[in-house]
């Protein structure tokens, strides 16, 4: 796969309409109206949706509309925190409630990555959406008919109608 770099999005199968991709690996995708950075995952779906740095290469996103996802690197990035939201959530105002489905508010995750040494948390989570992308591209090749093997589409930043 052709998406080693860091700088290319790499979408083995679906579709991306009015939508912007940067730094994505994802096995198949169907994506209206939505941001993606930095994102690797086995199967995404939605509409409305932004995602950063999000790393699930074995689970199946079929997200609601207009929801809001991140993975924060913690503990020098050995811990990975999940924190969610919509696109109606304010985060000047929730900045110190734990919003549903989440562990953590937005103020104690600030407030616990201030010792955070960012170089290490985010060689970790390079590390980690590297060897992501790896088990995403094993799970499009061994889902594929052997006489039609997975082609990935490859784009600096995609956006596509």
């Amino acid at each position: 796969m052709a998406c080693g770099n860091g700088t290319k999005s790499g979408i083995m199968s679906g579709s991306v309409k009015n939508s912007v991709l940067s730094k994505c690996v994802i096995g198949e995708l169907d994506v209206t109206d939505s941001i993606l950075v930095n994102v690797t995952c086995k199967k995404l779906t939605g509409k409305g949706l932004v995602l950063y740095n999000v790393c699930e290469p074995e689970k199946e996103l079929i997200l609601k509309d207009g929801e809001v996802l991140t993975h924060v690197f913690m503990d020098g990035g050995k811990e990975k925190l999940e924190l969610g939201c919509t696109t109606e959530t304010n985060g000047g105002t929730e900045w110190d409630n734990k919003l549903d489905g989440n562990t953590k508010s937005y103020a104690d995750v600030h407030k616990d990555n201030q010792a955070v040494d960012v170089t290490v948390a985010e060689k970790e989570k390079d590390e980690q959406h590297a060897a992501a992308a790896l088990r995403v591209s094993m799970h499009v090749a061994d889902a594929a008919p052997a006489e039609a093997p997975a082609e990935a589409a490859v784009a600096e930043t995609a956006t596509q109608e």
